[in-house]
């Protein structure tokens, strides 16, 4: 959803220029994943990882190494000493500065970070010396402590923690640094004054426009982007309501949300991206301390989750046991999850997945073929709604 903005002939002109290219090069793509035929874009390259060595004939890789944004990454070790069942010689993952000297190069050497900001990770070594991890690595606008971008590359540092003391200055004698590097991002950019191009809306297309904003902002003929990471339904009403000059969105406007906005500008609707819903998780073995892959989830279990229905027993449901009979689950169950309030395109797009599956539905109107009684705060609701207003 979009305007020319109300800024110079120059950013005008430069807009219009881009989105048509956006348009001509995204809509390929989205009528071939759409099955209406046509040449779909070819696949990036897979970005190369990075490998590095350290004492001891010890090394790690990280995965993908390179043009890195605010993502997860897998690092893998070996040579290192096996931990150990009195949990000795767990290995810690950190992110830090470019060649540091010190875990003050580091962030954080805390046992328990803040969540917000803090990204250290223990995970274990198996019996052979090897071992590996998913690892968040957060850029300059996630992590300002470290400031990590294109211009200012950073590393991860893996060692063993052997409960030895770390002398100052010093970095722990097993460990190895892996640099990495990240994708232009905003934090490249000058010194930003104001911003010609004002865009608001889902968070989905959110490594788009970084990325976007990144390549335009410099060289001789600038075009200053800022990105508001908010919501599907935030980013149309903001937009109808002349708030900023792009409204991202997965969804068109509703004729309530028209209504509202009687006098709102003309727009076109520009497909920028094809994109998903993701169910993720972060689940180990209670026995090996490896993480749990390639977990079998159905609607009626996702929607179990979203209602927060018996969380502490969601690990003993008959249909999860019998979807994942390999699967050593956690004793102590899993944590509830947070359900975003606000509307939300992501609410709709999945309660239409609920709506749509016969045994989801029966759980969501409390007639579950497993006996499970659905959480007394969401019966009646009727499906797909685009919030959960307990």
């Amino acid at each position: 959803m979009s305007e020319s903005p109300s800024t110079s002939p120059r950013v005008t002109d430069r807009l219009r220029r881009t989105f048509a290219l956006l348009l001509a090069a995204f809509s390929v793509s989205t009528l071939a994943t759409a099955g209406q035929g046509g040449t779909a874009l070819a696949e990036p390259a897979p970005r190369a990882p990075v490998t590095a060595s350290g004492p001891g004939g010890r090394t790690a890789s990280v995965s993908p190494g390179v043009d890195l944004t605010n993502e997860v990454v897998n690092v893998s070790w070996s040579g290192f000493r096996p931990t150990t069942q009195a949990n000795v010689y767990t290995l810690i993952i950190l992110q830090c500065r470019a060649n540091p000297t010190s875990l003050d190069d580091c962030y954080t050497a805390q046992p328990f970070p803040d969540l917000a900001n803090g990204n250290r990770l223990l995970d274990v070594t198996a019996s052979d010396g090897t071992g590996s991890a998913q690892f968040e690595v957060r850029p300059a606008s996630n992590l300002p402590q470290l400031a990590c971008s294109a211009s200012n590359p950073c590393s991860i540092l893996v060692y063993e923690n052997d409960a030895q003391p770390i002398q100052p200055g010093t970095l722990p004698a097993a460990h190895v640094v892996i640099p990495i590097s990240f994708a232009p991002s905003q934090a490249d950019c000058p010194n930003i004054v104001d911003f010609d191009v004002r865009i608001d809306g889902s968070a989905t297309s959110a490594g788009l426009f970084y990325s976007w904003a990144a390549r335009i902002c410099q060289g001789s003929d600038p075009v200053v982007v800022d990105f508001t990471e908010t919501s599907s339904t935030t980013g149309r009403e903001n937009f109808l309501a002349g708030l900023v000059d792009i409204g991202v969105t997965a969804l068109p406007a509703t004729e309530d949300e028209l209504s509202h906005h009687p006098d709102h500008r003309d727009y076109s609707y520009a497909p920028v991206a094809a994109s998903a819903m993701v169910v993720a998780y972060n689940m180990t073995d209670p026995f090996t301390g490896q993480r749990i892959e390639n977990l079998v989830l159905s609607p009626r279990l996702v929607a179990r989750l979203v209602t927060n229905t018996s969380i502490e027993a969601f690990v003993r449901d008959r249909e999860l046991l019998n979807l994942n009979p390999t699967v050593r689950f956690p004793t102590n169950g899993i944590n509830r999850i947070l359900v975003r309030a606000e509307r939300s395109a992501s609410a709709s797009i999945l309660t239409s997945w609920f709506a749509a599956d016969p045994e989801a539905q029966k759980f969501l109107a409390n007639n579950d073929t497993w006996r499970v009684n659905l959480n007394a705060p969401y019966l009646g609701y009727t499906y797909p709604r685009d919030a959960f207003e307990l």
